[in-house]
């Protein structure tokens, strides 16, 4: 019996070699077909999620992060829903999920592109499954090698990233014509790997396809030795990965992602350097910023006490040149006074008017009026006591300074700078136009006058010893 089916075998065998031949070249260029599933969208997510959904409803089995996310929605229904599971709980659910439930590899949902760039930045092996509704060989694989738990154990505890889709959608099939798959269904592995001549520098690394797997994945039963083994069995694909692929390029891609985590850990470190100096570089302007405020604002208030003090001395200056001018005025006047306005001397008798005054040096000048002279000439012979001994009456002017009138008639309150009062009992004389000296009482039979200063004005003008009298007079009196 087993000579008649060797010779079948070699009476066949050219045929089946040829019909696979054939299979594998028509579902080759079928690929490059259009379809009526094909999608041209631009979301590639879309299309990835609803395949892998579509797988999940044919297997049975789903992903890890679904059934996570059903173990917390379903935990959330019932009596409990409103209090919900902790998180010891959920732990709890989701390990006796996964336990009793299939599981299929943790499908990338995003292009193809897309996950090669992910593969490469993170220094991950990628899983690429690529199958077509078209081909025999695809249910079962899908039921046998996909939900099986050692081939997805070892995917996931070796970090790699698992990408899929159908050969009719746009983005598989382009996987397909860049992979070179001739027939489905196909798994591909593909990772960074030196350039060739660099000895294993990892400074350029670039994603090498590092094996093909395509065909059949039965027989995959226990007792099936392993060269007889589908390609796209899990235990083929198992023993591939444990005892080929993974010990070849696991250590290049472990340095990979060392170097990656230390360059990280690199930018980490000049990023927080960067953001510290930042910092202290702010704080050093926003002190020198304060620091310029300050001196500023002292520099302001140093201009403005300048500026104050300017203007005191100024307003100082003005009053002083306002009070000189106005004591060279009243000592004009009272030289113009001595010369035109005051009355000549009499003979004394026993109808004069003696009165004594006691000048600012101590000096006591008597002087004899009439009964009939005004207050205006006692106040005239006072004044011209005060012009200081340097200045002769020769000298003195004719007419009175600017702003004064001439004769008695220009005489008022302004032109002097003292006060006259008895001595004892104390009572002022006030200076009145036109009032004789015999309507004052105290001075009908004569007296002795004190002068005191007005204040704020010079008693003697020019004269700084005496300057800014106080209103009191200093000198002593005769009873």
């Amino acid at each position: 019996m087993s000579s008649i089916s060797s010779v079948l075998r070699t009476l066949f065998y050219p045929l089946s070699f040829s019909f696979g031949i054939i299979n594998r070249l028509v579902l080759y260029f079928s690929s490059w077909l259009p379809s009526s599933r094909r999608h041209l969208a631009t979301d590639p997510a879309s299309v990835a999620d609803r395949w892998v959904r579509e797988l999940e409803e044919e297997t049975g089995a789903v992903r890890e992060s679904r059934l996570a996310n059903d173990t917390t929605t379903g935990s959330a229904s019932g009596a409990d829903a409103q209090a919900g599971p902790g998180p010891s709980t959920l732990n709890r659910r989701t390990e006796s999920a996964r336990a009793y439930r299939k599981q299929i590899p943790e499908f990338y949902l995003g292009s193809y592109e897309a996950a090669l760039s992910e593969a490469q930045k993170e220094a991950r092996p990628l899983c690429v499954v690529i199958v077509t509704e078209e081909h025999d060989d695809v249910p079962d694989f899908k039921r046998t090698t996909l939900v099986d738990p050692e081939f997805n154990q070892i995917l996931k505890s070796n970090n790699f990233l698992v990408w899929g889709g159908d050969v009719r959608d746009y983005e598989a099939s382009q996987a397909a014509q860049k992979l070179g798959a001739t027939t489905y269904p196909f798994v591909a592995f593909v990772g960074l790997q030196p350039r060739s001549g660099s000895r294993g520098s990892t400074s350029s690394p670039v994603l090498t396809v590092l094996s093909r797997h395509q065909g059949p994945s039965t027989p995959a039963d226990a007792g099936t030795s392993l060269s007889s083994l589908g390609p796209t069995s899990a235990r083929a694909l198992c023993e591939h990965l444990t005892s080929s692929l993974l010990p070849r390029v696991s250590p290049f891609l472990g340095r990979l992602r060392s170097a990656h985590v230390e360059r990280l850990t690199q930018r980490r470190l000049r990023e927080e350097q960067d953001e510290a100096f930042a910092r202290a570089a702010q704080a050093d302007r926003e002190r020198l910023a304060a620091k310029l405020a300050e001196e500023r604002r002292a520099h302001e208030e140093i201009e403005m006490q300048e500026l104050r003090r300017s203007e005191e001395e100024a307003a100082r200056q003005k009053a002083r040149e306002e009070r000189e001018t106005k004591e060279a005025n009243r000592l004009h006047w009272y030289r113009y006074a001595r010369r035109c306005l005051l009355p000549s001397a009499i003979t004394p008798s026993k109808d004069t008017v003696r009165i004594g005054v006691r000048l600012p040096g101590g000096q006591l000048q008597i002087r004899h009026f009439s009964p009939a002279d005004s207050v205006t000439s006692l106040y005239i012979f006072v004044a011209t006591q005060l012009i200081p001994k340097d200045l002769p009456s020769s000298e003195d002017p004719s007419s009175p300074p600017s702003g004064f009138l001439a004769g008695e008639a220009g005489v008022s309150e302004k032109n002097w700078s003292f006060k006259l009062a008895l001595a004892y009992p104390r009572r002022e004389v006030r200076w009145a136009a036109s009032t004789s000296l015999s309507a004052i009482e105290g001075l009908k039979g004569g007296g002795q006058l004190v002068i005191e200063s007005i204040p704020g004005q010079a008693l003697v003008p020019g004269d700084n010893e005496h300057n800014q009298g106080n209103g009191d007079s200093d000198y002593d009196s005769e009873e």
